[in-house]
């Protein structure tokens, strides 16, 4: 593990112009540390290879960020967010299941803020198509997971599912739609809690009922339109506060 270490300390001497060779260099670390992860079950060392990969990257990305390397930091930064995934899977029978969900967890929000931070920084306009990809991503690990019976590995993605769902709706859509897509995945989230029996979902629905409720009482009561008989469709509070009533009675 030390020579794993001493290794990626080494890539901050590259030189970071070169982007095939710090990137094709991290890649094969990456398989080597995943295979010792996977032959000698080191849990800890997967997180370690992780923040030591993402961290060589963002160095790189410093470097390069423009227009041009867009793409590229997407297709690289993937690459890693799948075979962290896949190293993460299949350590699906170790006891310690902390840190696997932790892998999980770091391992989406860190690839997440690669891909959409260029994305802001040139005003690029898929950050919603992304989001709502990554969404179904889990969703299939989690149906995946859910199958094979390894419970904290279904939770994990399916809150991620909806978190990254429920993140999609305001990057897509404005106004009123914000919250009545809201309220719907709060009601999905209630639904499936029952459904699995599982209190994960159940606490996450609450967290977003409560984002809801919050963007109703104090946003859309005084930021959206009024009621309009003479252009009913323009009385956009009236429908969000009535989508909301009904749905959260439901």
């Amino acid at each position: 593990s030390g020579v794993l270490i001493v290794t990626y300390l080494m890539l901050f001497m590259l030189s970071f112009s070169k982007s095939s060779v710090v990137i094709l260099s991290l890649v094969l670390l990456l398989l080597a540390s995943g295979f010792f992860v996977v032959v000698f079950k080191w849990d800890y060392f997967a997180l370690l290879g992780m923040a030591g990969t993402y961290m060589i990257h963002w160095r790189w990305l410093e470097s390069n960020i423009a227009p041009k390397t867009v793409m590229l930091n997407f297709i690289s930064v993937s690459v890693y967010f799948l075979l962290f995934n896949a190293l993460t899977y299949m350590l699906k029978d170790s006891k310690q299941k902390t840190s696997n969900v932790v892998s999980i967890l770091a391992n989406s929000f860190i690839y997440y803020a690669f891909v959409i931070w260029p994305m802001v920084q040139f005003q690029m306009s898929l950050k919603g198509i992304f989001t709502a990809g990554l969404a179904i991503f889990y969703l299939i690990m989690a149906y995946a997971t859910y199958g094979k019976k390894i419970n904290h590995f279904f939770s994990t993605y399916i809150i991620l599912c909806l978190g990254y769902l429920a993140l999609t709706i305001p990057l897509q859509f404005n106004r009123e739609w914000i919250t009545i897509s809201w309220a719907a995945i709060t009601l999905m989230m209630v639904i499936l809690s029952f459904r699995l029996e599982d209190n994960v979902v159940r606490v996450c629905s609450t967290v977003v009922a409560g984002f809801t409720m919050g963007k109703l009482l104090f946003i859309d009561s005084w930021k959206l339109g009024a009621v309009n008989f003479a252009d009913f469709a323009q009385s956009t509070r009236l429908f969000a506060f009535a989508s909301t009533i009904i749905i959260f009675y439901a």
